[in-house]
Parts: C-alpha cells; sequence; structure tokens
C-alpha cells in the first residue's frame, strides 16, 4: 500500500483539480474571459508539475514478504523488457525478496537466489529476467572484463543489486531501507511506476 499521508503538495494538486474543474464549469456556461484563461493555464501548468512530482517520489510501505511481492508485481506489470532495475540498499533491506516477487509476477517457476558468487543468473517467465548482485565486483572495469553490459540488448529485464555499472541508460532506480521489524520502505523515483 501506498503511505497515504498527504503532503502540501498533494493537497495543492487536490485544490488545482478543484480549480480546472470551476473553471471549465464557467467556461462552458459564460464563456472565458482572458484573465480566466490565464489563471487556467497557470492552475493546468501547475497540475501537471505537481502530478509528475508526486508521481516520481513514490514510496510503498511493506509490513511483510506478501506485501514487497504486491509492490514487485505492481512494478512486473508495467514493464515490457529492455528495462534496468537497480536496487539500491543495504545488506538485508529486501532487495533479493523485491526481486523474487518479481520473478513471480514476471511468471518465473524457479527459485530466485542471489547470484553472489556467479554475478548473474538467468530467469525466463513472461519476459526473461537477468538478476545481477555485483557485491563481490571491485569496480565498473571488472564489470565490464567480464563482458556483464550484454545482458542490457538482450530484451530482457535486467535488476541489479550492488550496481557497479558507470553507464546504464535510463534504469528504474528503487531504494530500499528497512525501517522497523520486518519493515521495509520502498522508494522509487521513476514515473513508469507511477499508479
Amino acid at each position: 500500500n501506498r503511505t497515504l499521508s498527504a503532503s502540501p503538495i498533494e493537497l495543492f494538486a487536490t485544490f488545482a483539480d478543484c480549480r480546472i474543474v470551476c473553471c471549465d464549469t464557467v467556461h462552458r456556461r459564460w464563456g472565458i474571459s482572458p484573465a480566466l484563461k490565464v489563471f487556467y493555464n497557470i492552475m493546468k501548468r501547475l497540475q501537471n508539475i505537481v502530478k509528475r512530482y508526486i508521481i516520481k517520489n513514490m514510496k510503498f510501505v511493506s509490513h511483510s514478504v506478501n506485501d514487497t511481492y504486491a509492490f514487485a508485481k505492481k512494478v512486473a506489470d508495467k514493464l515490457k523488457g529492455g528495462e534496468v532495475i537497480i536496487l539500491r540498499g543495504d545488506l538485508g533491506a529486501g532487495k533479493t525478496t523485491f526481486t523474487k516477487g518479481l520473478a513471480k509476477a514476471l511468471g518465473v517457476d524457479e527459485t530466485v537466489t542471489s547470484p553472489t558468487f556467479t554475478y548473474v543468473k538467468e530467469y525466463y517467465g513472461r519476459l526473461p529476467l537477468y538478476h545481477f548482485d555485483m557485491y563481490r565486483v571491485a569496480d565498473a572495469d571488472e564489470v565490464y572484463e567480464l563482458g556483464l553490459e550484454e545482458y542490457f540488448y538482450k530484451g530482457g529485464v535486467v535488476v541489479v543489486e550492488w550496481n557497479k555499472f558507470d553507464d546504464v541508460k535510463d534504469p528504474l532506480v528503487i531504494d530500499v531501507k528497512a525501517v522497523g521489524e520486518g519493515v521495509r520502505e520502498f522508494n522509487v523515483n521513476d514515473e513508469r511506476i507511477g499508479d
């Protein structure tokens, strides 16, 4: 579930929605004056900016593995292939659990485990899933010596834990944080995963 606390910016978005509806009603009934037109256009632009801000700063709080899987399914439903998902977070934050949920949502039947010693594991479902764990990789030079960037061009979904790639084009970044006993917070700054 998304957190439901209304920030000032979300309250403004609601206010802007109301003002735009009022402007539309006035326009349909009595025509539009130049001042009303300017006000309407300003509110419409501000509304679009605010909505982009809200979508690009989505926070999901998980209280269980099932919650994490539900969030992973939401992400999986938006994937078309070719995406690179970078998971950032401390050891034990829930990155691999998220990846297990993503694999399940993509129709992968195999058990997903962290590829710490093999660098990458491949899974096949609705889309191929390439799961990277770069914890033991020293730096970007080693990544390119191993040829791991080739997976970006295979048309599947690439999930990277402990990223060491230095030139990923347009990644979907998800920050994962343990915020309490069994509670995880996922922060997504990408409008592709918005409502």
